[in-house]
């Protein structure tokens, strides 16, 4: 039937490191509006911090958050997974004394667990974050977390001993490290490709008729469950080893040209 949906992820995808939205977000929301492409995204943010996007981009589609761990439309979750936040605490307090930016979610609002230097930059100059919020004591009991990143390290030794410290608890947690030590932590069961996976079958849509297109770590494995996956030209190695395609073009302006390539070759040919 060829492609029926296609998945996308944000940062260092549609967006680069600098933040800023390319003017090719415009290009590809006016191609997703004219010939309604089953267009649709998935983050490691939080809802809150997709809708906007997801909007400028004209989306008809739930849309994946926190990395698989929630998909959303509008106020409705089709899905919505939490940590067991207790099992946590030994890490993020160890990652928190050793100086390292800690931020976690329940979904809704994202809070960062001190006023670092990087945590401070973002708030300031990017509006992220809800709050300065460290959880004590009981409040560990109760509290609800759908992701938890940690970052800044200051070398890799403090990176690989935080991530030893949540180790024992592999068996429950998704851990993804990247290449400069920053942490991503959701349920064992919430990542991009699971998250593709359940947003596929509550659509009725087989993987082979799908389209996923990153440009990191978090992204390979959507862009395996996918029947086609696409990298950026600005994707790292180890996930264009992975990808059917690799895009000459970087960011938003790669994003459409595997759109371009994979769903609109027809469309684009009647025109002609």
């Amino acid at each position: 039937m060829g492609i029926q949906l296609i998945v996308c992820d944000v940062d260092g995808t549609l967006i680069g490191t600098d933040r800023k939205e390319p003017e090719e977000l415009e290009t590809l929301a006016d191609l997703i509006g004219r010939y309604r492409i089953p267009f649709t995204i998935a983050s490691g943010r939080i809802p809150a911090r997709i809708e906007g996007l997801a909007k400028r981009l004209n989306l008809k589609l739930p849309v994946i958050g926190c990395n698989g761990a929630c998909a959303f439309w509008g106020d409705e979750y089709l899905w919505n997974d939490f940590l067991p936040a207790k099992q946590l605490r030994d890490g993020i307090e160890a990652a928190d004394r050793l100086g390292m930016s800690v931020v976690f979610t329940d979904g809704k609002k994202e809070w960062a667990c001190r006023k670092t230097p990087w945590v401070r930059d973002l708030m300031e100059n990017y509006g992220r974050y809800d709050g300065i919020w460290k959880p004590e004591g009981t409040e560990w009991d109760s509290i609800r977390m759908q992701k938890v990143l940690i970052a800044d390290a200051k070398n890799k030794e403090d990176a690989s001993f935080v991530l030893e410290k949540f180790l024992p608890y592999k068996e429950v947690l998704n851990l993804v490290q990247y290449e400069d030590g920053v942490l991503d932590i959701t349920t064992k069961s919430s990542d991009k490709g699971t998250g593709v996976k359940r947003l596929a079958e509550s659509l009725h849509i087989p993987a082979g008729d799908i389209m996923a297109i990153g440009d990191h770590k978090n992204d390979i494995g959507m862009i395996r469950f996918a029947g086609i996956g696409a990298a950026v030209g600005n994707g790292t190695e180890e996930l264009k080893q992975c990808a059917d395609y690799v895009c000459r073009n970087e960011l938003a302006a790669g994003v459409i040209e595997a759109v371009r390539a994979f769903y609109l070759s027809e469309e684009l040919e009647d025109e002609r």
